[in-house]
C-alpha cells in the first residue's frame, strides 16, 4: 500500500513550490496531510496547481485528470433537497438521501504529488462532508413559516397596488379578502410542494419497485 504520508520529496517539494507562488503560502506550515481544504483553493487555483506541477515535473496532466473519480446524484438536485427537507421527519427519506448522495476524496498534498508522480488518480483516504446532508427538524419548520410568514406580508402589499386594487375605501372589505386568501393559499401550497413533493415522490417510486 502506498504510503501517502511520505510522497517522493521531489514531486513534493515542486508541488510546494507551485502552491507558494499561487497562493502564498508558508512552506513550512504544509505537511503532506494539509488538505486543499485546509487551504481554501477554488476550483480554477486548484486546476492551475495540478498544471503547474505537471509541466514542472514533464508528467501529463491529461492521465491524471481522466483517473479522477467521476461523482454522480442518485437523483436531481430538486429531488434532493426535498429529501433533504423530508429526512428530518422521515427514517426512509433519511436512508433514501444517504443513498443517493455522494461523498467526494478531499485531496492532500501528499496524495497529489503522488497522482502527479503515478499520472494517475491515488486518493487520500479522507472523506468531505456529503453534498446533501439531512437538514434539523428545526430548520424546517422555521424556513417553512419563514415562507409563510413571507407570504402574508408580501400578497397583502400586492393587492393593495394593483391598480383595482388603489382605492380599497370604495371595494367591500370581504372582497377583498376573498381575493387576497386564495391567492395566498395557493401560492404558499406551490412553494411548499416545490420544497416537498419531488422527494415524496422519489420514496414512492423506491417503494413501488421494491412492492
Amino acid at each position: 500500500m502506498t504510503d501517502l504520508s511520505a510522497p517522493q520529496p521531489d514531486y513534493f517539494d515542486v508541488l510546494l513550490d507551485v502552491v507558494n507562488e499561487t497562493l502564498g503560502c508558508d512552506r513550512s506550515t504544509l505537511t503532506p496531510e494539509t488538505t486543499f481544504y485546509d487551504l481554501d483553493v477554488d476550483t480554477y487555483e486548484y486546476q492551475s496547481i495540478f498544471a503547474q506541477t505537471c509541466e514542472r515535473t514533464g508528467k501529463n496532466l491529461s492521465k491524471v485528470v481522466n483517473s479522477m473519480p467521476i461523482y454522480t446524484l442518485g437523483a436531481s438536485e430538486w429531488t434532493m433537497t426535498s429529501l433533504q427537507n423530508l429526512a428530518a421527519f422521515s427514517p426512509k427519506a433519511d436512508q433514501l438521501l444517504l443513498r443517493y448522495n455522494v461523498r467526494e476524496q478531499v485531496d492532500t498534498l501528499g496524495s497529489v504529488a503522488l497522482s502527479i508522480e503515478a499520472e494517475t488518480y491515488v486518493s487520500s483516504a479522507k472523506l468531505g462532508e456529503l453534498a446533501y446532508p439531512a437538514r434539523t427538524k428545526r430548520y424546517v419548520v422555521i424556513w417553512s413559516l419563514v415562507i409563510l410568514i413571507g407570504l402574508a406580508c408580501i400578497v397583502p402589499i400586492a393587492f393593495a397596488f394593483m391598480p383595482r386594487c388603489t382605492a380599497t375605501c370604495e371595494l367591500p372589505r370581504w372582497s377583498l379578502s376573498r381575493d387576497v386568501l386564495p391567492f395566498f393559499g395557493s401560492m404558499a401550497a406551490l412553494l411548499l410542494a416545490a420544497a416537498y413533493v419531488p422527494g415524496i415522490l422519489a420514496l414512492r417510486k423506491v417503494r413501488r419497485r421494491r412492492g
